[in-house]
């Protein structure tokens, strides 16, 4: 699994950050704008998954979602985002026999407040 990386100018030198251990291989992590945290996709078991965020490099859990069933590949949508350094939203694919989507927002100061939704594509007029 890859780590993250930071460069001192001071030293000259990269130090490695390992990457939480439970990240999904197949999602996308996404450091806040700010540098101070990461929201990942985490697999617990062979299918089931949530949405968490820690705080960055310390790793304390900050958020964690419910559990759901991730589609088990990298051919999903599954997005996270930070709108700024405390908004965020994610959008994550759900395996194929449950099917959607599930979406994730909210504000870090307002943690008891976030949305979770499942998003339904349009219908087709007829």
């Amino acid at each position: 699994m890859a780590g993250a990386f930071v460069y001192s100018v001071q030293t000259r030198k990269a130090k490695e950050l390992p990457l939480p251990e439970d990240l999904f291989d197949y999602g996308h992590p996404e450091l806040s704008p700010d540098g101070r945290h990461l929201a990942y996709l985490s697999i617990v078991g062979d299918a089931r998954g949530r949405f968490n965020i820690i705080t960055w490099p310390e790793r304390t859990p900050v958020f964690r979602g419910q559990l759901i069933e991730l589609l088990a590949t990298d051919a999903g949508l599954d997005c996270i985002e930070w709108l700024d350094t405390k908004r965020f939203t994610a959008l994550i694919d759900i395996t194929h026999e449950v099917g959607g989507s599930e979406r994730v927002r909210g504000h870090l100061d307002s943690l008891h407040a976030v949305v979770i939704d499942t998003p339904r594509p349009p219908e087709v007029p007829r």
